[in-house]
């Protein structure tokens, strides 16, 4: 039997994909003639089974006109007989012609099912085609949906993907109200390590520091590299007291960690800011704009340490 439900939610799925696929529509061109074409394949073949199905509804209809006439016949024969004979031979013609007429309507019923047959195979075949390809196709969108939102040197979260989760949060937040830290992070000197050791370091320190982060986030936390050397961490369920050791326990963590590069030690220590989410609905750019103050102050306070919002020096 056709899937032909299935089918149609295939496609449906594959049309939101589309919808969402953004700047990668491009490379769905290719891929969508290809599905427009067997599509069409797919609309003939129905059409072609509707064909064959009202050709089936049409012999049944002449065989069916067939025997009321060959009985009719039989009926008036009957009717008009002279002798017992002449009867006889008159039925027996009748019956003969009507054997000849079912026979011949067999033969055709046969070819005519084995041509359906045919078809539907054909049509299956092309429908199992298709969602092997919509299933690459899914597999490749999805696969890019990732890549588009991870930053490619670190491996973290990039600062569109940042973004998503940040308004994410927020509804999840109007729905059940709780505590929501934000902290910003930025490596200290860092122009200085690329002028010093070179490009190649600095993107070495960039990637231990995200790893060093990674492992010590809390479940639920999320880290994203919001650009250049600052990173950016997102705490549900945590309030100022609660994030403030978490953070401190990060930057000791990067400050005695011994990052080394061609054999010569490079001292790395971060700077943080620290906010909060209030009890009223706050924009996240607010939010974020004073953790970023919160992180200038604690530059201009010597680097290597955090300030929290709201309090003069962590």
């Amino acid at each position: 039997e056709v899937e032909t439900e299935a089918l149609v939610g295939l496609v449906d799925g594959l049309g939101e994909l589309v919808l969402e696929a953004g700047e990668d529509q491009l490379q769905l061109l290719d891929f969508l003639g290809r599905l427009n074409e067997r599509l069409s394949h797919v609309q003939s073949g129905l059409e072609s089974l509707g064909a064959q199905r009202a050709e089936g509804s049409a012999l049944a209809e002449d065989l069916d006109q067939s025997l009321r006439r060959q009985v009719g016949d039989m009926q008036a024969a009957v009717s008009g007989a002279v002798d017992l004979e002449s009867l006889k031979q008159s039925i027996s013609c009748r019956l003969e012609a009507l054997l000849d007429g079912l026979e011949e309507q067999r033969s055709q019923r046969e070819v005519r099912d084995q041509a359906l047959s045919a078809s539907l195979q054909q049509l299956s075949t092309r429908i199992m085609e298709l969602e092997r390809e919509a299933e690459v196709c899914r597999d490749q969108l999805n696969e890019q949906r990732r890549e588009a939102l991870r930053d490619p040197l670190t491996g973290l979260a990039n600062r569109t993907a940042w973004n998503s989760e940040v308004q994410q949060a927020l509804e999840r937040r109007r729905q059940q109200p709780g505590e929501l830290a934000l902290a910003v992070l930025d490596v200290d000197h860092f122009k200085q390590v690329n002028d010093r050791f070179g490009h190649l370091a600095g993107d070495k320190v960039l990637k231990l520091i995200a790893d060093i982060i990674r492992r010590r986030m809390p479940a639920g936390g999320f880290l994203a590299r919001y650009g250049g050397e600052e990173f950016v961490l997102l705490l549900p369920g945590y309030d100022l007291p609660g994030a403030r050791p978490l953070i401190e326990e990060l930057l000791s963590s990067i400050q005695s960690c011994p990052f080394h590069f061609k054999g010569e030690r490079l001292p790395v220590t971060l700077s943080a800011g620290l906010a909060c989410f209030g009890p009223e609905e706050e924009a996240a750019d607010e939010v974020f704009q004073r953790a970023d103050l919160a992180l200038y102050r604690a530059k201009q306070l010597g680097r290597n340490r955090l300030v929290v919002d709201g309090l003069a020096e962590s």
